[in-house]
């Protein structure tokens, strides 16, 4: 498989995928749980660093690209976002379970619903990948 159109798609399809997520879906979730924990622009909306976001969403698709896609045994788009789920719950749980276990306050709701949304977004990051990112 070529590697950076994988990558090219999967980075497309994770950055839609969290900006539904976070903009749209979750964003008064996070607000609530997290409240002065998060960066606010004075109109009240989220105000991430890009720079920083984007290079976090760049290196989990190459993790995807390079440790979960590798062990598809199948052309089965569920069986890559299974392997890409797995991967996904263990990325954000290395974050989540951290800041549950070293910061105080730190929900331990957030963290769940955010382990499982890592499990989402890379499955189907990686769907896309695979199904879209495969040579003819």
């Amino acid at each position: 498989m070529d590697v950076a159109k994988q990558w090219g798609i999967g980075l497309v399809t994770f950055i839609l995928v969290d900006v539904v997520w976070i903009g749209l879906i979750a964003n008064g979730f996070y607000k609530r749980e997290l409240g002065s924990l998060l960066r606010q622009h004075p109109s009240g909306d989220l105000d991430p660093r890009w720079l920083p976001a984007l290079l976090l969403y760049a290196l989990i698709v190459l993790g995807l690209a390079l440790f979960a896609l590798p062990q598809v045994r199948t052309s089965s788009v569920l069986e890559a976002a299974g392997w890409c789920a797995v991967f996904g719950v263990i990325c954000y749980s290395v974050y989540d379970l951290t800041n549950y276990a070293t910061m105080q306050g730190f929900p331990l709701k957030v963290a769940v619903v955010d382990m499982v949304w890592g499990g989402v977004v890379c499955g189907a990051a990686g769907a896309a990948m695979h199904a879209f990112g495969r040579p003819s």
